[in-house]
């Protein structure tokens, strides 16, 4: 009996060092290469300046590493745009500059190492490449003033030209910063530039007089909030006149033909309702002389207000807008 526990013991001994021996086996760690991702530099409107860094080579050679890219969505090697600058023997950053990028645009970018055919990445960074700085005036006149239209009793009107979304597709995101027009008519006749956005009828949504009116020339109007284009709506540019006089003639207009519908609209009941200059009148076949200055130039964007409350209503709305004509049309009645 004494020799049998013994041996028990022994056999448990020996099993207990054999996990314990087993538990100790000495298991192989592998070093794998580590690369980053800097936030990049230099963004233009077609380039940027990629940045990496080799941050571990790991115990495999590394036979590729680079940068790789995609607009709106994650770059794989192989699939996507890359830069390979073939093996990597060193640690520490790396850059380069990538071109032909598209205007206005995501791209994702991130950094890799090429190992024994399989690749490790970097984090991914986005960046948005810049649009080409560019304005432009827009208008339907000749650019010439011909004569001078209103009321030959005096009244208040509007004039305005309009851009259809089709018309602003390529402006998107411009800012309105400049209106210019030519009165034709100096105090008391007081103007106001305006802003009017949506089908017909637009609704106001920016209002300002302009003051130092000097008439007969091209006057230009810088409004105190930049009006931002969004090109899924109407866009309307136009003044309002106010305290015309009897038998004087304000709106100043080029010698046609008129844009019908687009370079000569106006409006007799502050806003209600729009009609045509030469719809309404075949013999006023003008278009305004009124012009506005957009730019895509960076700057900051500031959510405009309606501001049709500073505005004071003198016109009954459903008055007979009367008779509207022209400077020489009055000319040519009188003689």
């Amino acid at each position: 009996m004494k020799y049998r526990r013994l041996f028990l013991l022994l056999i448990i001994v020996f099993f207990i060092g054999a996990g314990f021996f087993y538990a100790c086996k000495k298991v192989d760690l592998i070093r794998l290469a580590m690369v980053k991702t800097e936030q990049p530099a230099n963004i233009t409107n077609n380039s940027v300046k990629a940045r990496g860094d080799v941050i571990d080579l790991g115990e495999y050679a590394v036979v590729s590493h680079g940068f790789c890219w995609a607009e709106g969505k994650l770059p794989i090697v192989n699939v996507d745009e890359s830069a390979n600058f073939g093996e990597a023997n060193y640690t520490g950053p790396y850059s380069t500059t990538i071109g032909g990028l598209r205007e206005n645009a995501n791209y994702q970018l991130r950094t890799f190492m090429g190992t024994g055919g399989e690749f490790i990445y970097g984090d991914v960074v986005e960046f948005n490449t810049q649009g080409q700085a560019h304005s432009e005036w827009i208008f339907y006149d000749d650019g010439s003033n011909h004569t001078g239209i209103g009321y030959p009793d005096g009244r208040d009107f509007d004039v305005a030209i309009r851009f259809s979304p089709s018309d602003l597709s390529d402006l998107d995101g411009f800012k309105v910063t400049k209106i210019r027009f030519f009165p034709r008519g100096e105090a008391p006749t007081r103007y106001h530039i305006t802003l009017w956005t949506g089908p017909e009828p637009p609704e106001l949504i920016y209002v300002q007089e302009v003051t130092n009116i000097t008439a007969d020339q091209w006057n230009e109007a810088i409004p105190e909030v930049f009006h931002t284009i969004d090109a899924g709506k109407y866009l309307w540019i136009g003044y309002w006149i106010t305290n015309q006089p009897a038998e004087q003639y304000p709106a100043g207009v080029d010698d046609g033909p008129a844009v019908a519908g687009f370079g000569d609209m106006m409006s007799s009941d502050d806003g209600d309702t729009w009609e045509s200059m030469y719809e309404s009148n075949h013999e006023l076949n003008y278009n305004w002389n009124l012009r506005a200055y957009v730019t895509n130039e960076k700057g900051e964007e500031i959510q405009i207000t309606r501001s049709i409350n500073v505005r004071k209503i003198s016109v009954q709305r459903g008055q007979n807008p009367g008779h509207l004509t022209s400077s020489e049309k009055s000319k040519q009645t009188s003689k």
